[in-house]
């Protein structure tokens, strides 16, 4: 199993824990029918959080008072803030999601003079837990080394030697993820169109010139296009059959993606990049 471990850079407070290990409630929608029953408009689709809370009741000792003041201090400071909440399992692997740390409650008796007991309350927002990184990363990209980094993965990078091309994903995890990096890089020669579809129901397409050598990033969780850093948005397109609320998704298994671009040569490559998704 596992205990929430830290939030941020800031190491929780570990004497005889007691950590939340729920999940959020899973939405549904369901609809009932006159004659019994009801009706589920996901259908077939998997259901995902919305925001929830998890607590950690936890004692922290020092020995000094002075001591243990200021680790007070600087944990109550948190109170407020938003970061990555982490949870360690018991082989060490961290994950982590976005969460708020709402509240510290507890209470004080005389003998709490270099000890106490704190409950401490945090409002999750993610609907996944990030696991181990999938993809290119780099060194300023604000993540701690032993949270799911690995020191030259391959980032599901294909050469795109063809046109079209399938390049398949296995998705690990058993959560679907929607936020990827999808990083197209021009290779000798310049691409002026882009084509991605995936059987997880994604259809997308960009047009305009991308130069050889540059590169162009989607970001479908951020909804963000940029070609070479300037704002590309205005040549994408989801095209009529694309079957996703979202851009695209990683779901757990083989993803098949059928990739076709104009011009690029032999050369050019297409990068996936993103966490793996528990729950």
């Amino acid at each position: 199993m596992y205990h929430l471990h830290r939030f941020g850079t800031y190491e929780l407070p570990d004497r005889m824990p007691s950590s939340d290990i729920s999940t959020g409630a899973y939405v549904t929608d369901p609809f009932n029918l006159s004659d019994g029953g009801a009706y589920d408009p996901l259908g077939t689709e998997e259901s995902v959080t919305q925001s929830y809370n998890l607590s950690k009741t936890a004692i922290f000792y020092f020995a000094t008072e002075a001591a243990r003041r200021t680790f007070e201090e600087g944990l109550r400071a948190l109170v407020g803030t938003r970061d990555k909440l982490y949870r360690e399992w018991d082989n060490g692997d961290l994950e982590w999601v976005t969460a708020r740390f709402k509240r510290i409650s507890g209470s004080r008796e005389l003998e709490n003079r270099r000890h106490l007991e704190v409950d401490m309350e945090f409002e999750v927002y993610s609907y996944y837990w990030h696991g181990a990184f999938d993809g290119i990363w780099t060194f300023d990209a604000g993540f701690f080394f032993d949270s799911g980094l690995t020191f030259d993965p391959d980032g599901n990078t294909f050469t795109l030697d063809a046109s079209p091309k399938d390049v398949t994903i296995d998705g690990d995890g058993n959560a679907i993820v929607k936020d990827v990096l999808i990083t197209l890089t021009a290779g000798s020669l310049d691409i002026t169109a882009f084509d991605l579809e995936s059987d997880t129901g994604a259809h997308f397409s960009w047009s305009g010139t991308l130069t050889a050598g540059d590169s162009l990033a989607i970001d479908t969780g951020a909804l963000t296009v940029l070609n070479n850093g300037v704002d590309g948005y205005a040549n994408f397109t989801l095209e009529s059959d694309h079957a996703l609320n979202e851009w695209f998704r990683v779901v757990t298994g083989d993803n098949v993606i059928t990739v076709t671009i104009t011009g690029g040569d032999t050369d050019s490559t297409l990068a996936f990049g993103y966490f793996v998704g528990t729950k």
